[in-house]
């Protein structure tokens, strides 16, 4: 009986070793797990935000284009001809 004792208290006294040891990492794994969850969150609002400002660009670059299409079609009608 006494050897049943002890093989079982050399098991869990292994166990617990491993449990010390993993422990640790297990909560520091969780915690690197939620840091990343939030750099993934707020990396997918500052490309949302990216794609926004990118739309909004191209219509004012298109506007700006528009724009100085006319003043150059304009310029030319106003200009005095010269004959």
């Amino acid at each position: 009986m006494s050897g049943t004792f002890a093989n079982n208290f050399l098991i869990a006294h292994s166990f617990y070793r491993v449990y010390c040891d993993v422990e640790p990492k297990r909560l520091a794994l969780a915690a690197a797990n939620a840091d990343l969850a939030a750099a993934v969150n707020k990396l997918d609002t500052i490309q949302s935000k990216i794609k926004s400002l990118e739309e909004t660009l191209g219509k004012l670059t298109a506007d700006f284009e528009r724009a100085t299409a006319v003043r150059r079609w304009l310029t030319i009608l106003t200009e005095p001809s010269s004959k």
